[in-house]
């Protein structure tokens, strides 16, 4: 499940894939730069949700960096080194981004999938 399944089914089906990003950059109150770009969340169905934040925004600027923003320009609070954590819009075309893939229950780690990066589900 990604967050575009999640929109159209409602809340019924809850993302079951998320990125985890780190802001790299603050070059202004406005704007939040992160280590996730085109190589890191597939945006062909649009930009990633992110997660606790419904009032921010994603831009890909890149094979490597995003923007974070606010939504209505305001300023957006976030250091570098903080974690930020994105729900892919589209989950198939993420997935074949990475060699593998952590399982979690509960917060717990329970399994690491290899998964083979460029192979599509």
């Amino acid at each position: 499940m990604d967050a575009t399944y999640s929109k159209i089914m409602g809340r019924f089906f809850a993302p079951a894939l998320k990125i985890v990003t780190t802001i790299i950059s603050k070059p202004s109150a406005e704007r939040l730069i992160v280590d996730a770009g085109s190589k890191a969340i597939s945006i062909d169905y649009g930009p990633p949700e992110i997660i606790g934040h419904s009032d921010w925004v994603y831009q890909c600027i890149g094979d490597k960096y995003g923007i974070l923003r606010h939504v209505n320009g305001e300023s957006i609070a976030g250091n570098i080194g903080d974690e930020i954590s994105l729900y892919p819009a589209h989950g198939c075309t993420t997935f074949n981004l990475y060699d593998e893939i952590y399982g979690f229950r509960n917060g717990v780690l329970e399994i690491v999938m290899p998964i083979g990066r460029g192979k599509s589900f």
